[in-house]
């Protein structure tokens, strides 16, 4: 799941990154997060529809973060997002997991966006 949906780097999926990660399924109460997560059942608004109702009623600017690599249907719901009117993108290196896999880059396109004259 790792190499295909979150991280697009095989190399940054190591013994010690899988030891971290499954230390974290440990923890109480986590030992669902993994399987929640997955199946969308940690998702409060289940149709796209009611998603974007949501979004579009904000009242503060609104970037979404794009791996250039995501799945197919996570790229639908965040092609639906970003072409929404008064949403900002940008399209970056990565997949479900770019916020580990690229921090810098996620990083510069969050300032960007947060120090823009445009907010």
């Amino acid at each position: 799941m790792y190499r295909r949906h979150v991280f697009t780097d095989a190399a940054k999926i190591t013994p010690s990154f899988i030891e971290k990660k499954w230390q974290t399924t440990q923890q109480p109460g986590a030992r669902f997060a993994s399987a929640a997560f997955v199946t969308g059942n940690l998702d409060a608004v289940h149709e796209q529809s009611d998603f974007l109702e949501l979004v579009q009623s904000l009242t503060v600017p609104l970037m979404v973060v794009v791996g250039e690599s995501s799945s197919p249907k996570s790229r639908e719901e965040m092609n639906a997002l970003v072409a929404l009117p008064g949403v900002r993108s940008v399209v970056i290196p990565g997949s479900l997991g770019l916020h580990e896999e690229y921090p810098a880059v996620v990083l510069e396109a969050v300032q960007d966006f947060l120090f823009s004259s445009e907010n």
